[in-house]
């Protein structure tokens, strides 16, 4: 028969916690130009492009547009993509308020 030190005892009390595998980061898609809209600030960048038009922004490569201080107006987690380009709307569907 052991006997119960106090380390035993505590070890008793407190379970090992349970082994943590490696932290795998989401792939996100983001975009400078509004939800629906063409993403045209994303056509001429460096970062890689996802289905859906917008960009994989990447540690690895430099890309002023997605890095730093960014505000975005539209961003989705790669598992949640419709992979589906919206496309681009005519001149006179951007300005339909000229002449009104």
């Amino acid at each position: 028969m052991s006997i119960l030190t106090p380390l035993r005892a505590a070890r008793r009390r407190h379970p090992r916690a349970p082994a943590i595998g490696p932290v795998s980061l989401q792939e996100w898609h983001v975009g400078l130009a509004r939800k629906g809209d063409f993403p045209v600030e994303e056509v001429n960048c460096p970062c890689a492009m996802a289905p859906c038009g917008l960009a994989i922004p990447r540690p690895e490569v430099f890309c002023a547009r997605h890095q730093g201080a960014v505000e975005y107006a539209q961003m989705h987690v790669a598992a949640e993509c419709g992979g589906q380009l919206p496309r681009p709307r005519r001149w006179f569907e951007r300005n339909d308020r000229i002449g009104r």
